[in-house]
């Protein structure tokens, strides 16, 4: 009967052993740090329970970077979690979280937290400016305000844009009874822009060497001003020539187009129809034409340097029959 006793006795033990995550300082104070800092620091977690832990997927915040060694804690076993974080981009309190999931019924995740501080080096009004409404001869002015922050002195020494349709220059504000420092940064364009994505990163240069250069990110996308009917056109194969009509048009401005290039079996004949209107007149051998084909004509309007008309070849519809 005692032995019986004893058995039973283990066996509700077995039942009830569970795994128990644990972390004895769940949370990392840094204090105050600048902007140019990397926080690194190490959790260490550890299996209180009876049985083995079993690790899930880690949860980290933006930024941080999570490392974990191992997937599986025996009772009594810890395990460092170091992590990595950079500090640049961010500014003020910082109340960011880890998630490590686990097969620990009472905490299936164990929340980690990291807390602190960050002073950045300056204030920047825009980083990344969106260009709106933009076509190919637009001109363009944006303005950014850098204020210094008083643990932080630097001047501004020179601007430099990568766009040659970009020039940037910068001025000091006076600002009466402040004892802040700020800049305005003009970022100034002016057409004729090609037509599709425009993009221009203007970097300011410091006499701080924590940073000796900030950056202005300019995007937006130069829509076509020419307006092309159709867009593309669709042929099905065949022994007879195929006619097909394409018109070019501008809102009044006028412009001439020229062929640049012509697939196998196209030919084509333009016409003026009125100042900034086009009108081509398109014969297809279908039966000699290639695959992505696509007529290229070049335009000496603004910003449009060449237009490009794809021909999409088709196979003919069978009858009933398969004929």
């Amino acid at each position: 009967m005692k032995n019986l006793f004893t058995v039973l006795f283990l066996l509700s033990l077995s039942l009830n052993a569970v795994p128990k995550i644990s972390c004895s300082n769940p949370v990392y104070e840094f204090g105050t740090k600048n902007e140019s800092e990397t926080l690194n620091h190490t959790f260490v977690i550890k299996n209180e329970g009876d049985e083995n832990l079993n690790l899930g997927k880690v949860r980290a915040c933006c930024g941080a970077k999570v490392k974990v060694a191992k997937k599986m804690l025996k009772p009594g076993d810890e395990l460092e979690i170091p992590f990595e974080m950079k500090l640049k981009g961010r500014k003020g309190k910082q109340d960011k979280n880890i998630f490590i999931a686990s097969d620990d019924p009472k905490t299936p995740y164990l929340n980690l937290k990291i807390r602190g501080d960050v002073k950045r080096y300056y204030q920047i009004s825009e980083r990344y400016i969106s260009l709106e409404n933009i076509s190919t001869d637009s001109e363009i002015s944006e303005k950014v305000t850098i204020t210094q922050e008083a643990e932080f002195p630097f001047s501004i020494t020179k601007v430099k844009t990568n766009n040659s349709s970009f020039s940037a220059s910068f001025s000091k504000l006076n600002i009466p009874l402040s004892s802040l420092v700020k800049y305005e940064v003009t970022i100034s364009g002016k057409g004729p822009f090609e037509v599709g994505r425009l993009s221009n990163r203007v970097k300011i240069f410091t006499d701080n060497d924590a940073f000796p250069y900030m950056t202005v990110y300019l995007s937006g996308v130069i829509k076509n001003p020419l307006s092309i009917l159709p867009k593309s056109i669709a042929v099905t194969k065949s022994e007879k020539i195929i006619k097909r009509f394409l018109a070019i048009r501008s809102k009044g401005q006028d412009f001439d187009i020229s062929i640049k290039e012509l697939p196998e079996g196209v030919s084509l004949t333009k016409k003026k129809r009125k100042s900034g209107e086009w009108i081509c007149s398109l014969e297809i051998e279908s039966s000699k034409l290639m695959q992505n084909a696509e007529v290229v004509l070049t335009s000496t309007f603004p910003g449009v340097e060449e237009v490009k008309v794809p021909i999409t070849l088709k196979e003919p519809r069978l009858n009933a029959e398969g004929h």
